[in-house]
């Protein structure tokens, strides 16, 4: 849909970020994660039912990565991270 992350990204040039990117990002700009959840969608786990993909966050204290439902609340109030394709 036109709504589709993926899709965006791919029509402005840039494909989604991996979970080594990502954790790149975080080194390099520690603070990002304090102000909201950053997604990874390059790389995904699947279990049975589920499909799941890493983020950064924070609690307040620690900064966090984790994976998280693609179909959370969490992604739809996230940034994505892409690159140049």
């Amino acid at each position: 849909g036109s709504d589709d992350p993926n899709a965006i990204l791919n029509k402005l040039g840039f494909r989604p970020a991996t979970l080594i990117e990502l954790l790149a990002f975080g080194i390099e700009y520690p603070d990002v994660q304090r102000e909201f959840p950053v997604v990874a969608l390059g790389s995904t786990w699947y279990n049975c039912t589920h499909l799941y993909v890493p983020f950064l966050t924070s609690d307040n204290e620690k900064r966090l990565v984790s994976l998280v439902w693609n179909g959370s609340g969490i992604i739809s109030k996230a940034s994505y991270l892409a690159a140049r394709k």
